[in-house]
């Protein structure tokens, strides 16, 4: 039975199962639990997985989980199929073959027609972006400049003093799990003289910076995302136009070469080449993930030209999901191959991977290589923030707030977001601003409350480098002529 390797905790891309909904039925069918694993299934088969697809012919046909169903089985693996995933046009040929040669015609029809009503084309259409073929010659710059500047290291703080924050022999995944022993990373970076961190974030039209996700992070950071979050970064436009972009960026000791890293970390430079060596000699999917990710995250590595790109691609090409997304952000962040680009990013969608949901939701939103489409975006927004992305669920408000499609608005489903994220996100400009539009109108209208969070999100996105203007203008419009009593006041 093919399998799709789940990943554990990873030098550079730590994976949390949550983020993965596939991978949870993946267990669930291996521990026999048939019933919750074809829920799962039938989750992501809503968005094309053809893993789903494969796993739900097998249990129909097998009878697990659900009554044996041989129809079933059969348009699972045409699906399946449709996208060449692994044996099953070998198995749909097998199951065709054995239908009795005078039902064999009219089985092979239905199959082709449920293919056009429920196959590739319908799932793309209905979920994935439409690209606008127009754009696809025209690319960003920064500042008027070609290329962006994607590592940060101030030379005016001392970073040096942070680290003394966090223990030695410490390693801090992105959920916050704690990992220690002898073969783990942590050695090498305990108590570095400068945090390494290493984000993916959107730069906003106004040069700011804005939903930072951290990939990999070491040390006490915090100062430093802040002082880089407040640091003036060019502004993206797309053919002279202001635009958004979604970019990675390397931080302090993530920005040294090799030999400022020799220098100021011998150790690490050490167990890093420990690492590669490691990683080349495994023989499992994960070595091979690890070892691309540190050849990218440290282009000092010894490789062949492109290597480490030519080996997400061939991941990507085996299932693996957080290959698939690498692989398409690192086209898109370096505009190239823009169509494979959103390719990947949205087949490691299909898997449930968090990074690449949120990723593909603001591509909806505000990519100029598509079609803007915001019920797709809300998708995908929403099954991001299901799964515990904060950002999404902003995201996913600002939608149901602010869009033009009518049928979209909802401020009470808004309200509920904005309600649970209001411990989290007090400090998040957006956040009040968004507040405030729940106020304006409907039910809870309320101006004098819509004054108080537009205020605190003016002062929040000014203190953050936000270009408040649309919010300033809104304050002066709902002000002008009237006195509110605020808390403020």
């Amino acid at each position: 039975m093919y399998k799709i390797i789940i990943l554990s905790v990873m030098f550079v891309l730590p994976m949390s199962v949550k983020s993965a909904d596939i991978f949870v039925s993946d267990r669930q069918f291996t521990e026999q639990n048939y019933t919750q694993a074809m829920q799962g299934y039938l989750q992501a088969a809503k968005v094309g997985n053809p893993h789903a697809y494969y796993q739900l012919g097998k249990m129909y046909y097998q009878g697990l989980g659900a009554k044996q169903d041989m129809v079933q089985a059969l348009m699972y693996f045409s699906l399946a199929a449709e996208q060449d995933f692994h044996n099953s046009q070998e198995l749909l040929d097998k199951l065709v073959n054995s239908v009795p040669s005078a039902s064999r015609e009219q089985v092979i029809t239905a199959l082709v027609e449920h293919q056009l009503s429920n196959g590739e084309d319908f799932i793309n259409s209905k979920y994935f972006p439409v690209i606008d073929e127009a754009a696809l010659n025209t690319r960003y710059t920064f500042d008027g400049l070609d290329t962006l500047q994607t590592v940060y290291y101030p030379e005016e703080i001392d970073l040096e003093d942070y680290s003394t924050e966090l223990p030695s022999e410490t390693f801090y995944d992105e959920n916050g799990d704690e990992s220690e022993g002898e073969d783990s990373f942590a050695l090498m970076i305990s108590t570095p003289r400068t945090p390494f961190l290493v984000i993916d974030h959107d730069l906003h039209s106004d040069g700011s910076v804005r939903y930072t996700s951290n990939i990999q992070k070491f040390g006490y950071y915090q100062p430093l995302l802040n002082e880089f979050t407040l640091f003036p970064n060019a502004k993206p436009a797309f053919n002279g136009t202001p635009a958004n972009f979604a970019t990675r960026t390397f931080l302090g000791a993530a920005a040294y070469n090799k030999f400022t890293l020799i220098r100021e970390n011998e150790n690490m430079y050490g167990t890093i080449l420990k690492l590669i060596r490691r990683f080349k000699k495994g023989n499992d999917i994960n070595d091979e993930f690890n070892l691309a990710m540190l050849m990218l995250n440290f282009p000092w590595i010894s490789q062949e030209e492109n290597e480490a790109e030519n080996l997400l691609l061939s991941l990507a090409q085996r299932g693996h999901s957080p290959a698939m997304f690498e692989y398409g952000f690192k086209l898109y962040r370096e505009q190239r191959d823009i169509v494979d680009a959103i390719k990947w990013i949205s087949e490691a969608s299909k898997y449930g991977f968090v990074r690449a949901e949120y990723r593909l939701a603001t591509l909806l939103q505000s990519s100029p290589w598509v079609v803007h489409d915001d019920q797709k975006a809300l998708f995908w927004f929403q099954s991001a923030m299901k799964k515990g992305d904060k950002d999404a669920a902003i995201r996913a408000a600002d939608i149901l707030l602010t869009t033009a499609d009518e049928s979209l608005r909802d401020i009470e489903l808004a309200t509920d977001y904005l309600n649970e994220l209001e411990d989290s996100q007090s400090n998040n400009p957006e956040f009040h601003y968004l507040t405030a539009l729940t106020f304006r109108t409907g039910q809870n209208r309320n101006i004098s409350l819509t004054v108080k969070h537009l205020k605190r999100a003016i002062m929040k996105g000014q203190m953050a480098n936000w270009d408040t203007t649309e919010w300033d203008d809104l304050l002066s419009r709902i002000s002008t002529g009237n006195v509110y009593v605020t808390d403020e006041n």
